[in-house]
C-alpha cells in the first residue's frame, strides 16, 4: 500500500514538472528588442559664389553673387503727333554685362552658395535720353513707360519626402515699371533669412513700350541698374 502511493506521488510530481516545462517554453518565445543610436556628420563651408572667373568683383555681394540680368530692345517704333506709340510684347535678352552666359533670356538670376544670409534685388533706371545727343524736345522721351512683364521664380531645393521647395526666394510683383524720366529703385525678389539658398532665377517673359503724342523721332536708351544686397531688408 505504501509503495503504491509512492509510486503516484512520483507519477503527479512528473506530470507538474511536464507541466512547468511547457509554460516556461511560451515565455520565451515573447517578441522583444533593443537598440543602439548611431550619428552622421558633415561640415560645409562655403566658397562663396565669385564672379564666374571673369574677374570682374562688381557683382558680389559679400559670398553672394547677381550673374544675369536681361537687355531689352525694342525696336522701331513709328509716331505720328497725334496717338501713343504702343510696343507691345518684346522680347528680353541676356543682358551684355551679364557674367552668366548660359543663363536664360529675361533671367535675373542670384546665387547663394550656403550662407543663408537673405537677400534682395532691386533695380532703377536712367532716364531714356537721346544716343546722339539730340537737343530740345529730341533729347529725351517724356511722359512714357517701360515694363518687363510676367515674371516667374524659379530654384532652390527640393525637399525629397515633400517634394516641396524649401527656404524659397520671393517675388515682389511680377512685373518692373520704369519711368522714361528715371525711375528709383524698386524692388524685384527677395529672400528671408534662412532663406534662398542655391541659384535662383525670376525670369520675364517679355516687356513693353508706351511713348505718349509730343515725343520727337530719333534713338533713345536707358541704363538699368539690378542690385543685390546680402540682406533681406
Amino acid at each position: 500500500m505504501t509503495k503504491k502511493t509512492l509510486q503516484l506521488l512520483a507519477s503527479v510530481a512528473l506530470v507538474a514538472g511536464l507541466g512547468m516545462t511547457t509554460v516556461t517554453a511560451n515565455a520565451a518565445g515573447t517578441t522583444s528588442s533593443g537598440s543602439v543610436g548611431t550619428t552622421a556628420k558633415v561640415q560645409l563651408d562655403s566658397n562663396g559664389a565669385g564672379d564666374n572667373g571673369d574677374g570682374d568683383g562688381g557683382n558680389v555681394a559679400g559670398s553672394l553673387a547677381i550673374t544675369s540680368a536681361p537687355d531689352v530692345d525694342f525696336g522701331t517704333g513709328t509716331i505720328d503727333g497725334k496717338t501713343a506709340t504702343i510696343l507691345k510684347d518684346k522680347a528680353l535678352s541676356q543682358g551684355e554685362e551679364s557674367h552668366d552666359k548660359a543663363a536664360a533670356a529675361g533671367a535675373v538670376t542670384v546665387v547663394d552658395p550656403g550662407t543663408a544670409s537673405g537677400w534682395r534685388v532691386q533695380v532703377s533706371s536712367k532716364p531714356l535720353t537721346s544716343t546722339i545727343g539730340g537737343t530740345g524736345a529730341a533729347a529725351a522721351i517724356l511722359g512714357g513707360t517701360f515694363t518687363y512683364d510676367n515674371g516667374v521664380v524659379a530654384g532652390g531645393v527640393t525637399n525629397t519626402k515633400t517634394e516641396v521647395v524649401e527656404n524659397p526666394a520671393t517675388q515682389d510683383a511680377t512685373s518692373l515699371k520704369f519711368n522714361s524720366e528715371g525711375t528709383d529703385n524698386q524692388n524685384v525678389y527677395h529672400a528671408a533669412t534662412g532663406s534662398g539658398v542655391g541659384t535662383w532665377t525670376n525670369t520675364y517673359k517679355s516687356a513693353s513700350m508706351t511713348i505718349p503724342a509730343g515725343n520727337a523721332a530719333g534713338s533713345y536708351s536707358a541704363d538699368l541698374t539690378w542690385t543685390l544686397t546680402n540682406s533681406p531688408e
